[in-house]
Parts: structure tokens; sequence; C-alpha cells
């Protein structure tokens, strides 16, 4: 999503604009890598049994929600709710514990337990969060089966990235049947720019299973604290937090 909206930053582009539409291109890519992540989830049976259908309806009106409450919100306050997310799991990444042996160790000695309504809830509240933001429900959605299920953190990934492909899917549909005011432009469908989506998700798609076979190499005490130095920078970059030090000091 940040990505997309400084592409837009370079041109003259509407903010406003520039911001809902990276919400909406970020989301259609997230259908792709998603797709991806998950079918492979699938052939090794890293899903949670039976949690999917109570997941996925909550999961599913989220995103509608969520995308709704996008475009009718300015931009400004999407990058502001944005960043704070990135703060969020910046502080989480550094600063949490990695339980990730003690989660399979525990998931492995109990049975799966399925609740209904407070999987249905689960999914609700991450679909808004994805629908809004573009991304992201997999934070609130890994940790909550985890405390709901007791599975393995393995198959809480796996599910969550299931679970995201219904999300991505119906918070895209809601973008592209709205028809962006005053913008004509031959490669969007409704705030979803076709180009940039095409361009980006092979590259995504790639990355994300190079990103698998670096994690399992490198400690993760490090990545972790790398990737959370990347979120406090993106988010200070999406409250103009650099510019605004910029003018200062002149």
């Amino acid at each position: 999503m940040p990505a997309v909206f400084y592409y837009y930053s370079l041109s003259s582009t509407d903010a406003d604009f520039a911001v809902k539409s990276a919400v909406a291109t970020s989301l259609a890519m997230i259908v792709f890598t998603a797709m991806s992540g998950g079918l492979g989830h699938l052939r090794k049976g890293n899903y949670v049994p039976g949690a999917l259908r109570w997941l996925v309806p909550g999961s599913v009106a989220g995103a509608a929600a969520g995308s709704h409450f996008a475009l009718i919100v300015h931009g400004e306050s999407i990058k502001a709710a944005y960043a704070v997310f990135l703060f969020i799991i910046a502080i989480q990444m550094a600063f949490g514990k990695d339980s990730r042996r003690d989660c399979e160790e525990a998931g492995a000695d109990n049975g799966v337990r399925i609740q209904a309504i407070p999987l249905l809830l689960v999914g609700l509240v991450s679909g808004v969060l994805s629908g809004f933001v573009g991304g992201g429900g997999g934070v609130i959605i890994v940790p909550a089966l985890y405390f709901l299920t007791r599975s393995s953190i393995t198959k809480c990934v796996g599910e969550s990235t299931l679970l995201i492909i219904f999300t991505s899917v119906a918070g895209t549909t809601r973008f592209i049947l709205t028809t962006p005011p005053g913008i004509e432009a031959p490669l969007m469908v409704g705030y979803v720019n076709v180009a940039i989506c095409a361009a980006m998700v092979p590259a995504a798609i790639l990355g994300a299973r190079l990103g698998v076979s670096i994690s399992s190499r490198v400690n993760p005490n490090v990545l972790r604290r790398a990737f959370s130095g990347v979120c406090v920078f993106i988010g200070l970059e999406m409250i103009n937090a650099f510019a605004l030090i910029q003018n200062y000091l002149r």
C-alpha cells in the first residue's frame, strides 16, 4: 500500500484518490499472493479444521464494511490509521517474545476447539482492518486463532492465509464497483490500478516464496527487529514526519 501511494506521489495525482487507490490495488494484489501461499499451506495441511467456515462470513462482511468506510473518509485519515497500525506491529515485533516453539508444543498437546461466535467476531474485526488499510488482517487472525483453538502457530498462519483470500476478494470487489469521481484513467477498474497490480503481482509472489526461504535461515530475533525498523520508517513517512522535520531544521 505505501509503495503504490508513493508511486502516485511522484505525479500530481489527487492525494485522497491516491490513498484509496493504493488501498484498493494492495487488496487486489493480496488476492493473488494469498492464493499462492494459501494453496501451499493447504497442500501441507497447515490449517485449522472447521475454523474457516466460521471465519469467512465475518471476514467477508468486515472487509466490505472496511472498504466502504475507506471510500467515505478522507485519505489522510486512512494514512494516519495505517501509520498507527504499523507502529503497533513495530512494537509487537521489537519487544514481543518469540513464542513460536512454545506455541508449537502447546498446539501439539491440545485438541482443536472450534468456537463459532468468537471466530465470527475475529473474522469481522480482521476483515474491517483489511478493507480499511489494504491488508494486515493476519496480525489479528494468527494470535486469536492460537488462543481460541490452541492449534500450532504454523496451522494458524496457514488458516490466516487461506482466510485472507476471501477477505481481499470482498474488499477488492467493493473498490472495483465504485467509480472514482472526476478520475478518468484507462488502466483503472474502479479504484484498482490494473497496470500497477499486473506489474507487481509476479514479483510479490516470487518475493513471498523467497521470504519463506530466507526466514528459515535468518535468526528470528534479527528478522523481527529489522521488520520493526521498516514498519517505523514507513509509518513515519506516511504521516509526513520526515518532511516536517526537514522543514523544522530549515
